[in-house]
């Protein structure tokens, strides 16, 4: 085993901005870092009884600090963040559920289950509109584009352009 971590090579040396490994029960492979990259939102591929496991990692303590109730498989690395109500919240759609999550990143709580019109891959804003946007293209829906309002977490409008053709 030629340069393997198991043989004792490239393992972290101490000192600043060295490879550091932090043991998690399980492994994570889709991301979001909150704005200050302190946090890492991590899910993982789902198990035998059908649901992905999301969680938070704290990235100075190196441990996890919260799970992430999220059922279906939340597509964490399309999440987006806005203020709302003196709070910052991450929104995540969804690969296997017709549904958009909301999160609490004060204390990662589940604010809203936002209804889609199916398992979507992308979410997109930007700060200056009162608007996101969501994709159902990973269902039959896929020729939808749902906008939902930042401040309510409610659909308003539902965007069909080009009828049977994938929108994303």
């Amino acid at each position: 085993l030629v340069h393997d971590y198991r043989m004792g090579e490239a393992i972290a040396k101490p000192g600043f901005q060295n490879v550091r490994r932090t043991l998690l029960e399980e492994p994570l492979d889709d991301f979001f870092f909150d704005q200050s990259y302190r946090h890492a939102l991590g899910a993982s591929r789902p198990k035998a009884d059908g649901q992905a496991r999301a969680q938070v990692v704290n990235l100075d303590v190196r441990r996890k600090i919260a799970d992430l109730p999220l059922a279906g498989m939340p597509h964490l690395g399309s999440g987006i963040t806005w203020e709302r109500g003196g709070s910052r919240v991450m929104a995540t759609p969804n690969l296997r559920r017709g549904a958009v999550s909301v999160i609490d990143m004060k204390d990662w709580s589940v604010v809203r289950e936002i209804e889609t019109a199916g398992p979507g891959f992308f979410m997109r804003s930007h700060e200056k509109t009162p608007y996101a946007w969501v994709d159902a293209m990973m269902s039959p829906g896929r020729d939808t584009l749902q906008v939902i309002d930042k401040r309510t977490l409610e659909t308003v409008a539902r965007l069909r352009p080009e009828p049977g053709r994938t929108l994303a």
